[in-house]
């Protein structure tokens, strides 16, 4: 869906876009490394077909990709209390 907005963005008139993606599915208290492997890979896939769309546009050198978290939310550990 991105790559099909940045395309469009003549027909838009945009010269910048910005855009907002989640992926849920992080809050893992079992088979937590198979979660993780599983979790992970699908991130990394995604961001690499991401980048090879954008450099098959010739967009690459255009295109910022910022990844964030928000996860652990504080420097002390949920004691439970």
């Amino acid at each position: 869906m991105v790559a099909k907005m940045i395309d469009s963005r003549a027909e838009r008139g945009s010269d910048a876009d910005m855009f907002f993606l989640s992926t849920g599915g992080w809050d893992t208290h079992s088979d937590v490394l198979d979660n993780m492997d599983r979790l992970f890979t699908d991130v990394d896939n995604s961001f690499k077909a991401f980048a090879d769309e954008m450099k098959a546009k010739g967009v690459w050198d255009s295109v910022t990709v910022i990844e964030t978290s928000d996860f652990a939310r504080t420097l002390s550990p949920n004691t439970g209390r």
